[in-house]
């Protein structure tokens, strides 16, 4: 449906969000002191696993002030100040006030998105009918914009 880039997510104040070299990659290391939002290993194992990984390859073990259900409660939790993070870069949709979204200057593997069938639900010629097919046309719709994020 979509692949993401992850961005650092960092409240308006940082010292980080501030500087114009960080808009062309921050490197993660330079969040090593901040406290982190993240996504719950329980909701999201791979993605928190992941975070965790990229931090250990920048040399550091982050410190999580916060772990969380949603990736939007991620985001506000940041926007609130109390911490950084890494989102996939569709959260800057959101429009939530009081962060910024930076590239990272070593980019984590992307946040995939997939939507899964029964190939029963299949018919002969490929397509998918009824309800099944409406679904999957709407998250095409609703993923398109999305997909610009990617590029």
């Amino acid at each position: 449906v979509s692949s993401q880039p992850f961005m650092a997510c960092l409240p308006a104040s940082h010292p980080m969000a501030k500087k114009k070299q960080a808009r062309q990659g921050l490197p993660l290391e330079a969040l090593k002191h901040d406290a982190f939002a993240i996504v719950m290993r329980a909701v999201s194992p791979d993605y928190h696993d992941r975070i965790l990984a990229a931090c250990a390859d920048a040399g550091f073990e982050p410190s999580l002030a916060f772990e969380l259900r949603h990736w939007l409660s991620v985001v506000s939790v940041i926007a609130q100040g109390l911490g950084v993070g890494l989102v996939p870069a569709a959260l800057q949709q959101a429009g939530l006030p009081g962060v910024v979204f930076l590239p990272l200057e070593r980019p984590l593997a992307p946040y995939d998105t997939h939507c899964l069938w029964r190939t029963e639900r299949t018919g002969r010629d490929g397509t998918v009918q009824g309800a099944l097919g409406a679904f999957i046309g709407t998250v095409q719709a609703v993923a398109a914009p999305l997909r610009s994020l990617s590029a």
